[in-house]
């Protein structure tokens, strides 16, 4: 049910914006990732121009929702990034903080890069390490799209939200590392060339990773 909700809570967002500053480093001509696609928006933006891409999630109920926005279940499958992809891509796109759900970094961020061609690209967005100390006792209550309560605690790396609507309440764990973690674990992993660039979410920064 959380996915209904989240859906909601997305669809208001210009996700052609959020793409733009990206697009440079995508290949258009060659097969694409959405890893952790969630419900189908960038997968449907890239899809629509023009990007041969499919999309991958580890909870049914995204999923459903996305083969619902997309009508081409061709496009989807299960996976848990803790496994192995089964094929490889010239580029791999994990947007909307997918990587701040992991603890462990180096087995998903190895199976990435192992499902990556030579010169293949992965682009990926995380909260920065200051975005811990604002959400510290955050507190958001809304009535739009619906009647809801988002609280978060953060302690250390680690980012608790609390999300209650009608008489369902969320626990979600996200955790967020420096960015000298994550260059380590992606030189570590062997990925050749990092940039770190500015996107249109001031709350994020965004790698674009070169095997």
């Amino acid at each position: 049910m959380f996915a209904f909700y989240y859906e909601k809570l997305m669809e208001d967002i210009d996700y052609k914006e959020i793409l733009t500053p990206l697009l440079p480093y995508l290949p258009k001509d060659k097969q694409l990732l959405d890893a952790g696609c969630g419900p189908g928006f960038i997968l449907k933006e890239l899809i629509d121009l023009g990007y041969d891409v499919i999309g991958i999630d580890n909870d049914d109920e995204m999923l459903r929702l996305a083969n619902q926005r997309l009508d081409r279940p061709n496009h989807l499958y299960y996976h848990d990034l803790n496994e192995p992809l089964v094929e490889s891509f010239d580029g791999i796109i994990m947007l909307f903080d997918v990587i701040n759900y992991f603890h462990k970094l180096k087995p998903m961020i190895k199976n990435i890069y192992e499902g990556l061609n030579e010169q293949g690209v992965f682009i990926f967005d995380t909260y920065k390490k200051e975005y811990l100390e604002t959400m510290k006792n955050f507190e958001e209550i809304d009535c739009e799209p619906f009647d809801y309560t988002w609280k978060t605690v953060s302690e250390k790396n680690k980012l608790n939200h609390t999300f209650s609507v009608k008489n369902h309440q969320y626990q979600i764990q996200q955790y967020v590392y420096d960015q000298k973690t994550y260059l380590r674990h992606l030189r570590k992993t062997g990925f050749k060339s990092i940039k770190i660039i500015n996107g249109n979410d001031e709350r994020k920064d965004y790698y674009i990773c070169i095997k």
